[in-house]
Protein backbone atom coordinates (compact mmCIF):
# COMPACT_ATOMS: atom_id res chain seq x y z
CA UNK A 1 0.00 0.00 0.00
CA UNK A 2 1.67 3.29 -0.89
CA UNK A 3 2.24 5.96 1.92
CA UNK A 4 -0.52 8.08 2.45
CA UNK A 5 -2.74 10.96 4.62
CA UNK A 6 -5.45 9.51 5.81
CA UNK A 7 -7.60 12.75 6.97
CA UNK A 8 -10.64 12.93 9.02
CA UNK A 9 -13.26 15.68 9.05
CA UNK A 10 -11.63 18.84 11.10
CA UNK A 11 -8.64 16.62 11.54
CA UNK A 12 -4.85 18.29 11.29
CA UNK A 13 -3.65 17.49 8.25
CA UNK A 14 -0.18 15.12 8.92
CA UNK A 15 1.87 16.16 5.33
CA UNK A 16 4.48 13.51 3.25
CA UNK A 17 6.13 17.66 2.65
CA UNK A 18 7.47 20.16 5.18
CA UNK A 19 4.74 22.53 4.30
CA UNK A 20 2.49 24.26 6.91
CA UNK A 21 0.06 22.31 8.04
CA UNK A 22 -3.81 22.51 6.81
CA UNK A 23 -7.13 21.27 7.64
CA UNK A 24 -9.26 19.12 5.15
CA UNK A 25 -12.28 17.38 4.55
CA UNK A 26 -13.41 15.25 1.48
CA UNK A 27 -15.60 12.24 0.18
CA UNK A 28 -16.98 9.98 -2.25
CA UNK A 29 -20.30 12.65 -2.83
CA UNK A 30 -22.54 10.65 -5.11
CA UNK A 31 -23.74 8.14 -5.34
CA UNK A 32 -23.15 7.13 -1.79
CA UNK A 33 -21.10 3.98 -1.24
CA UNK A 34 -23.05 0.98 -1.09
CA UNK A 35 -26.04 1.73 -3.30
CA UNK A 36 -27.18 0.39 -6.14
CA UNK A 37 -26.24 1.70 -9.34
CA UNK A 38 -27.31 0.96 -12.84
CA UNK A 39 -25.01 -1.16 -15.24
CA UNK A 40 -26.56 0.07 -18.71
CA UNK A 41 -24.16 2.86 -19.42
CA UNK A 42 -21.25 5.05 -17.87
CA UNK A 43 -21.33 6.00 -13.78
CA UNK A 44 -20.25 9.43 -12.97
CA UNK A 45 -18.89 9.55 -9.39
CA UNK A 46 -18.75 12.86 -7.74
CA UNK A 47 -16.27 13.83 -4.83
CA UNK A 48 -16.37 17.03 -2.64
CA UNK A 49 -13.15 18.57 -1.04
CA UNK A 50 -12.59 21.52 1.37
CA UNK A 51 -8.68 22.23 2.23
CA UNK A 52 -8.04 25.20 4.52
CA UNK A 53 -6.78 28.55 2.84
CA UNK A 54 -6.96 26.68 -0.96
CA UNK A 55 -10.91 25.79 -1.35
CA UNK A 56 -13.46 26.93 -2.83
CA UNK A 57 -12.07 27.40 -6.67
CA UNK A 58 -8.61 25.91 -5.79
CA UNK A 59 -6.44 25.60 -8.82
CA UNK A 60 -3.57 23.85 -6.61
CA UNK A 61 -5.80 20.46 -6.63
CA UNK A 62 -5.82 16.93 -8.43
CA UNK A 63 -8.34 14.78 -8.39
CA UNK A 64 -8.02 10.91 -9.45
CA UNK A 65 -10.79 8.77 -8.94
CA UNK A 66 -9.67 4.75 -8.83
CA UNK A 67 -12.45 2.15 -10.06
CA UNK A 68 -11.67 -2.08 -10.34
CA UNK A 69 -14.48 -4.22 -12.07
CA UNK A 70 -15.62 -7.39 -10.23
CA UNK A 71 -13.30 -10.15 -10.45
CA UNK A 72 -10.12 -7.52 -10.91
CA UNK A 73 -7.08 -7.35 -9.12
CA UNK A 74 -5.36 -4.03 -10.45
CA UNK A 75 -7.33 -0.40 -10.12
CA UNK A 76 -7.61 1.85 -12.99
CA UNK A 77 -6.92 5.60 -12.37
CA UNK A 78 -8.75 8.54 -13.96
CA UNK A 79 -8.11 12.19 -13.60
CA UNK A 80 -11.09 13.75 -12.20
CA UNK A 81 -12.82 17.28 -13.69
CA UNK A 82 -13.26 20.11 -11.63
CA UNK A 83 -17.09 20.13 -11.86
CA UNK A 84 -18.24 23.28 -9.20
CA UNK A 85 -17.93 24.98 -5.91
CA UNK A 86 -20.40 23.50 -3.39
CA UNK A 87 -20.79 26.01 -1.14
CA UNK A 88 -17.37 25.92 0.76
CA UNK A 89 -15.79 22.81 -1.36
CA UNK A 90 -14.60 22.17 -4.22
CA UNK A 91 -16.54 19.43 -6.98
CA UNK A 92 -14.92 16.82 -9.08
CA UNK A 93 -16.30 14.61 -10.98
CA UNK A 94 -15.00 11.15 -12.73
CA UNK A 95 -16.53 8.47 -15.05
CA UNK A 96 -16.91 4.75 -14.13
CA UNK A 97 -17.08 3.25 -18.19
CA UNK A 98 -19.78 0.61 -18.48
CA UNK A 99 -17.43 -2.15 -19.55
CA UNK A 100 -16.29 -1.90 -15.97
CA UNK A 101 -19.81 -2.47 -14.80
CA UNK A 102 -20.33 -5.61 -16.34
CA UNK A 103 -20.13 -7.58 -12.62
CA UNK A 104 -22.12 -7.30 -9.86
CA UNK A 105 -19.49 -4.53 -8.36
CA UNK A 106 -17.73 -2.36 -8.66
CA UNK A 107 -14.94 -1.31 -6.21
CA UNK A 108 -13.78 2.65 -6.18
CA UNK A 109 -12.01 5.19 -3.72
CA UNK A 110 -10.86 9.12 -4.75
CA UNK A 111 -7.49 10.45 -4.54
CA UNK A 112 -6.76 14.49 -4.47
CA UNK A 113 -3.39 15.73 -5.01
CA UNK A 114 -2.05 19.09 -3.80
CA UNK A 115 0.34 20.31 -6.55
CA UNK A 116 2.29 22.89 -4.80
CA UNK A 117 3.18 20.24 -1.82
CA UNK A 118 2.90 16.73 -3.32
CA UNK A 119 0.76 15.92 -0.51
CA UNK A 120 -1.71 13.01 -0.76
CA UNK A 121 -5.47 13.24 0.56
CA UNK A 122 -7.81 10.69 1.17
CA UNK A 123 -11.08 11.15 1.37
CA UNK A 124 -12.40 10.77 5.83
CA UNK A 125 -14.49 8.06 5.11
CA UNK A 126 -11.28 6.03 5.29
CA UNK A 127 -11.77 4.76 1.54
CA UNK A 128 -8.16 3.57 -0.32
CA UNK A 129 -7.33 0.74 -2.37
CA UNK A 130 -6.88 -1.67 0.86
CA UNK A 131 -10.26 -0.63 1.91
CA UNK A 132 -12.27 0.26 -1.56
CA UNK A 133 -16.00 1.79 -1.20
CA UNK A 134 -18.43 -0.26 -3.15
CA UNK A 135 -20.98 0.02 -5.99
CA UNK A 136 -23.64 -2.90 -6.40
CA UNK A 137 -24.90 -3.30 -10.08
CA UNK A 138 -27.71 -3.70 -11.15
CA UNK A 139 -28.72 -4.96 -14.75
CA UNK A 140 -32.31 -5.46 -14.48
CA UNK A 141 -34.70 -2.65 -15.47
CA UNK A 142 -38.25 -1.85 -14.27
CA UNK A 143 -40.80 -4.10 -16.02
CA UNK A 144 -43.47 -1.67 -16.73
CA UNK A 145 -44.02 2.04 -16.46
CA UNK A 146 -43.78 3.73 -12.91
CA UNK A 147 -45.21 7.26 -11.42
CA UNK A 148 -44.15 7.90 -7.84
CA UNK A 149 -45.98 10.72 -6.27
CA UNK A 150 -44.30 12.89 -3.77
CA UNK A 151 -45.21 16.20 -2.09
CA UNK A 152 -43.15 18.73 -0.08
CA UNK A 153 -44.54 20.88 3.27
CA UNK A 154 -42.93 23.91 2.98
CA UNK A 155 -44.64 26.34 5.38
CA UNK A 156 -42.26 27.41 7.25
CA UNK A 157 -39.79 28.30 4.46
CA UNK A 158 -39.80 31.05 1.90
CA UNK A 159 -40.72 29.31 -1.36
CA UNK A 160 -39.02 30.24 -4.70
CA UNK A 161 -41.59 29.24 -6.60
CA UNK A 162 -40.04 29.59 -9.78
CA UNK A 163 -37.40 26.80 -8.78
CA UNK A 164 -39.02 24.67 -6.78
CA UNK A 165 -38.63 21.33 -7.15
CA UNK A 166 -37.49 17.63 -6.94
CA UNK A 167 -34.59 15.98 -8.52
CA UNK A 168 -32.79 12.66 -8.26
CA UNK A 169 -31.44 9.90 -10.09
CA UNK A 170 -34.33 9.27 -12.33
CA UNK A 171 -33.65 11.87 -14.26
CA UNK A 172 -30.20 13.36 -13.38
CA UNK A 173 -29.13 15.46 -10.55
CA UNK A 174 -28.87 18.56 -12.67
CA UNK A 175 -32.63 18.17 -13.65
CA UNK A 176 -35.49 19.55 -11.71
CA UNK A 177 -39.15 17.87 -11.53
CA UNK A 178 -41.35 20.81 -11.25
CA UNK A 179 -43.86 21.25 -8.28
CA UNK A 180 -47.25 22.27 -7.80
CA UNK A 181 -48.64 23.76 -5.28
CA UNK A 182 -51.80 21.63 -4.82
CA UNK A 183 -53.08 23.42 -1.56
CA UNK A 184 -51.65 26.16 1.04
CA UNK A 185 -47.48 25.29 1.22
CA UNK A 186 -48.09 22.07 -0.12
CA UNK A 187 -46.09 21.41 -3.35
CA UNK A 188 -46.54 18.01 -4.89
CA UNK A 189 -45.18 16.40 -8.65
CA UNK A 190 -45.01 13.03 -10.50
CA UNK A 191 -41.90 11.23 -10.88
CA UNK A 192 -42.48 9.03 -14.40
CA UNK A 193 -39.94 5.58 -14.86
CA UNK A 194 -40.17 4.49 -17.90
CA UNK A 195 -39.92 0.38 -18.16
CA UNK A 196 -36.50 -1.04 -18.65
CA UNK A 197 -34.87 2.02 -16.32
CA UNK A 198 -31.60 0.67 -14.04
CA UNK A 199 -32.05 0.56 -11.41
CA UNK A 200 -35.03 -0.50 -9.94
CA UNK A 201 -34.41 1.68 -7.30
CA UNK A 202 -33.66 5.92 -7.26
CA UNK A 203 -33.37 8.53 -4.67
CA UNK A 204 -34.32 12.01 -4.70
CA UNK A 205 -34.29 15.19 -2.60
CA UNK A 206 -36.05 18.63 -2.52
CA UNK A 207 -34.73 21.57 -4.13
CA UNK A 208 -35.98 25.15 -3.55
CA UNK A 209 -34.79 27.76 -6.18
CA UNK A 210 -30.70 27.46 -5.55
CA UNK A 211 -31.02 26.00 -2.31
CA UNK A 212 -30.50 22.10 -1.79
CA UNK A 213 -32.14 20.42 0.99
CA UNK A 214 -29.31 19.30 3.41
CA UNK A 215 -31.10 18.48 6.84
CA UNK A 216 -32.14 14.43 6.09
CA UNK A 217 -30.40 13.63 3.26
CA UNK A 218 -31.28 11.89 0.19
CA UNK A 219 -34.62 9.60 0.03
CA UNK A 220 -34.39 6.40 -1.58
CA UNK A 221 -37.04 4.37 -3.21
CA UNK A 222 -37.50 0.72 -4.62
CA UNK A 223 -39.70 -0.17 -7.19
CA UNK A 224 -40.72 -3.79 -7.08
CA UNK A 225 -41.18 -6.34 -9.76
CA UNK A 226 -44.38 -5.25 -11.93
CA UNK A 227 -45.74 -2.92 -9.60
CA UNK A 228 -47.02 -0.30 -12.04
CA UNK A 229 -47.34 2.92 -8.69
CA UNK A 230 -46.07 3.70 -5.30
CA UNK A 231 -48.11 2.33 -2.43
CA UNK A 232 -49.05 5.72 -1.30
CA UNK A 233 -47.64 9.50 -1.25
CA UNK A 234 -44.57 10.44 0.18
CA UNK A 235 -44.07 13.45 1.53
CA UNK A 236 -41.35 15.33 4.15
CA UNK A 237 -41.20 18.32 6.12
CA UNK A 238 -37.80 19.18 7.46
CA UNK A 239 -39.19 22.11 9.15
CA UNK A 240 -40.42 21.33 13.17
CA UNK A 241 -43.28 23.98 13.17
CA UNK A 242 -47.25 24.51 13.43
CA UNK A 243 -49.70 25.73 10.56
CA UNK A 244 -50.90 28.11 12.48
CA UNK A 245 -48.32 31.47 12.92
CA UNK A 246 -47.45 32.33 16.32
CA UNK A 247 -49.20 35.26 16.57
CA UNK A 248 -52.32 33.50 16.28
CA UNK A 249 -51.16 30.66 18.92
CA UNK A 250 -50.81 31.29 21.95
CA UNK A 251 -47.59 29.47 23.13
CA UNK A 252 -48.97 27.59 26.19
CA UNK A 253 -51.35 25.44 23.11
CA UNK A 254 -49.07 23.32 21.45
CA UNK A 255 -49.83 20.75 18.78
CA UNK A 256 -46.65 18.41 17.81
CA UNK A 257 -45.82 16.42 15.07
CA UNK A 258 -47.09 12.92 14.76
CA UNK A 259 -44.18 10.39 15.73
CA UNK A 260 -43.25 8.39 14.01
CA UNK A 261 -43.77 10.18 10.35
CA UNK A 262 -44.85 8.57 7.80
CA UNK A 263 -46.23 5.88 9.71
CA UNK A 264 -47.62 2.19 9.65
CA UNK A 265 -50.33 2.37 10.96
CA UNK A 266 -50.04 4.07 14.14
CA UNK A 267 -48.60 7.35 14.94
CA UNK A 268 -48.52 8.98 18.23
CA UNK A 269 -50.30 12.65 18.36
CA UNK A 270 -49.29 15.13 21.67
CA UNK A 271 -50.56 18.00 22.30
CA UNK A 272 -50.53 20.96 25.58
CA UNK A 273 -53.14 22.93 26.90
CA UNK A 274 -53.14 26.12 28.60
CA UNK A 275 -56.23 25.71 30.11
CA UNK A 276 -59.38 23.19 30.48
CA UNK A 277 -61.21 23.81 27.10
CA UNK A 278 -63.61 22.00 24.51
CA UNK A 279 -61.27 19.97 22.76
CA UNK A 280 -61.07 18.38 19.38
CA UNK A 281 -58.67 16.81 17.37
CA UNK A 282 -59.86 15.52 14.27
CA UNK A 283 -58.25 13.79 11.14
CA UNK A 284 -59.21 14.91 7.38
CA UNK A 285 -57.76 13.78 3.87
CA UNK A 286 -56.40 15.92 1.66
CA UNK A 287 -60.31 16.44 0.29
CA UNK A 288 -61.20 17.89 3.45
CA UNK A 289 -63.06 15.24 4.41
CA UNK A 290 -63.06 14.57 8.31
CA UNK A 291 -62.07 10.65 8.20
CA UNK A 292 -61.51 10.31 12.64
CA UNK A 293 -62.39 12.38 15.75
CA UNK A 294 -59.60 11.28 17.90
CA UNK A 295 -60.72 13.45 21.23
CA UNK A 296 -63.46 15.04 21.74
CA UNK A 297 -65.41 17.24 24.95
CA UNK A 298 -64.21 19.01 27.66
CA UNK A 299 -60.41 18.37 28.65
CA UNK A 300 -58.06 19.65 30.94
CA UNK A 301 -55.02 21.97 31.07
CA UNK A 302 -52.06 20.05 30.34
CA UNK A 303 -50.57 17.26 28.27
CA UNK A 304 -52.09 14.88 26.63
CA UNK A 305 -50.74 11.88 24.17
CA UNK A 306 -53.19 9.91 21.54
CA UNK A 307 -52.83 6.76 19.30
CA UNK A 308 -54.11 7.23 15.83
CA UNK A 309 -54.86 3.89 14.00
CA UNK A 310 -55.13 4.21 10.31
CA UNK A 311 -55.33 0.56 9.75
CA UNK A 312 -58.46 0.91 7.78
CA UNK A 313 -57.15 4.17 5.48
CA UNK A 314 -55.44 3.96 2.39
CA UNK A 315 -52.09 4.85 1.96
CA UNK A 316 -51.59 9.22 1.50
CA UNK A 317 -51.51 12.61 3.27
CA UNK A 318 -53.39 13.32 6.30
CA UNK A 319 -54.18 16.94 8.08
CA UNK A 320 -54.71 16.73 11.81
CA UNK A 321 -56.62 19.37 13.35
CA UNK A 322 -56.95 20.95 17.22
CA UNK A 323 -59.79 22.58 17.95
CA UNK A 324 -59.15 24.35 21.94
CA UNK A 325 -61.67 27.17 22.66
CA UNK A 326 -60.21 30.00 20.29
CA UNK A 327 -57.29 28.37 19.11
CA UNK A 328 -56.97 26.05 16.09
CA UNK A 329 -53.19 24.05 14.74
CA UNK A 330 -53.07 21.84 12.07
CA UNK A 331 -49.99 19.34 10.90
CA UNK A 332 -49.23 17.23 8.24
CA UNK A 333 -48.54 13.61 8.12
CA UNK A 334 -47.92 10.25 6.00
CA UNK A 335 -49.27 6.99 6.04
CA UNK A 336 -47.72 4.68 4.31
CA UNK A 337 -48.88 1.03 3.61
Amino acid sequence: MKLRTLLFAGAVMVGMATTAQAQIWCNIQWPTPGNTVAGNGDLTVYSQIWLQDCTPGCGDLVGELYYRAEGETAFTGITMAYNTAAGNNDEYSGIIPQAALAGNTVDLYVRYIQFSTGDEFYANDGYNDDNPAVYYIEHAGTTVDFQYFVCVDTHCIDVDAAGIGVTGTFNGWADILPLCETTTDLWCGCIEIPAGTTPPSFSFKFRNGTEWENSIGDRTYTIATGQTCATGDYLWDDWDCVVASVDETPLEYTLSQNYPNPFNPSTTINFTLAETASVELTVFDLMGRKVATLAQGLTEAGDHSIEFNAENLSSGIYIYTLNAGDVQMSRRMVLVK
